[in-house]
């Protein structure tokens, strides 16, 4: 079946669109994989160790040179 040029557009972009939607809708997701559990307190928010982010700085400080 032959298809003209507009209608492979009309196709392309309405399949991009149920894939933006889709992907948008699993990252809204508000429920709780394990990746998120790790490393969070009881409030909620992340607490990084000023050690950590010394060692961090002075790799990327290498890195960057």
């Amino acid at each position: 079946m032959k298809m003209k040029p507009i209608s492979k557009f009309i196709l392309g972009a309405v399949c991009g669109i149920i894939a933006t939607i889709s992907i948008y809708s699993f990252a809204d997701d508000d429920s709780s994989s394990p990746i998120e559990s790790v490393g969070n307190n009881v409030s909620g928010s992340a607490t990084i160790p000023v050690e950590e982010i010394n060692n961090f700085a002075k790799v990327y400080a290498i890195t960057k040179n």
